[in-house]
């Protein structure tokens, strides 16, 4: 017997909820005082932010600021600029939208500023490292990540249906073993928050332990160094964010030849490496790894046998 179609689930799923589906939900009277805060705040730095980078771009085009900055601080600093800019319009547009109750959007918009506020912070560590003026972020931060999920436009009723049926799906995913698959058949695995969290976790151990033994064999053998990257566990947050770009990358490339998955791979890898290296000199002052004079070595950041490993690891 097959699968029941998804009306029989929405049905099934209906009999366990004796609630009907609201149509419309007002935006309660906090978030509205906090929309008129985004407004207020965003329409006074807006003006501000523009002046800055226009009298930038002059003082820029004049060479009064050339040999003051290197190019690399100047580029971010520029960059963060134009983001907060970015940032302090998204924020009159989210507060109009809370103050007129348009719930639809309104959660992909606050979606969208998120991203724009976390490449903020970043610029703002590599300019300044960790200062308390990040604190501020970090609380307009949560604020955003909860209000995309309040705002949503499919109401709270609407969410306990599709978890029912989800949790249907997941049964019936679970006996036919194919839970976790892509549905669509066009990738491996289904890019869900699930999945790429559980990669991220078992990758940051997996990862450290790989890094430790490697150490202990071939960099200093016999010499037990502990390589953890967080204070508390045995965790390697870069092993887990550069497992999860490669599941991200790769995803459609699971029945594509092995050759083309190892050197993508180690593209991908390589990349991620450069990056990362190059994020952590300019947030934090620290030169975590330095592969100069090594066989295809690029700026001492990555080199070709960490690549070459990057592309094992992908396969």
């Amino acid at each position: 017997m097959g699968k029941p179609e998804q009306s029989d689930r929405v049905d099934n799923a209906l009999e366990l909820d004796d609630t009907t589906p609201a149509s419309h939900h007002k935006i309660p009277l906090p978030l509205k005082i906090f929309g008129t805060l985004c407004i207020v705040s965003g329409a006074a730095l807006v003006p501000v932010l523009v002046l800055l980078i226009l009298g930038m771009a002059v003082a820029f085009q004049q060479g009064m600021i050339t040999g003051e900055l290197s190019t690399a601080t100047l580029v971010i600093f520029i960059a963060d600029t134009v983001l907060m800019t970015v940032l302090s319009v998204m924020f009159v547009i989210l507060g109009i939208r809370l103050l007129r109750d348009k719930r639809r959007r309104t959660a992909q918009i606050a979606e969208v500023m998120i991203v724009v506020l976390i490449l903020v912070i970043l610029c703002d560590m590599m300019l300044s490292g960790l200062t308390p003026d990040l604190i501020p972020y970090g609380v307009v931060l949560v604020v955003l990540i909860a209000l995309s999920s309040y705002v949503d436009p499919s109401l709270a009723d609407e969410r306990e249906l599709q978890r029912k049926l989800r949790d249907m799906e997941t049964r019936e995913d679970a006996e036919d073993g194919t839970l976790g698959r892509d549905e669509t058949g066009k990738g491996f695995i289904a890019l869900n928050f699930f999945n790429l969290f559980w990669i991220f976790v078992v990758c940051c151990v997996i990862g450290l332990m790989l890094e430790t033994a490697y150490h202990f064999l071939v960099v200093a053998p016999g010499h037990y160094e502990d390589r953890a990257g967080l204070l508390f566990g045995p965790f390697s947050p870069i092993y887990g964010f550069g497992a999860v770009l490669m599941t991200v990358a790769l995803n459609r490339f699971h029945d594509k030849n092995v050759i083309l998955i190892f050197l993508v791979s180690a593209v991908i890898g390589g990349g991620f490496e450069y990056l990362t290296s190059w994020f952590m000199q300019f947030a934090f002052g620290i030169v975590a790894w330095d592969y100069t004079g090594t066989f295809l070595s690029i700026d001492g950041r990555t080199n070709g046998m960490f690549m070459a490993m990057w592309g094992v690891l992908g396969v």
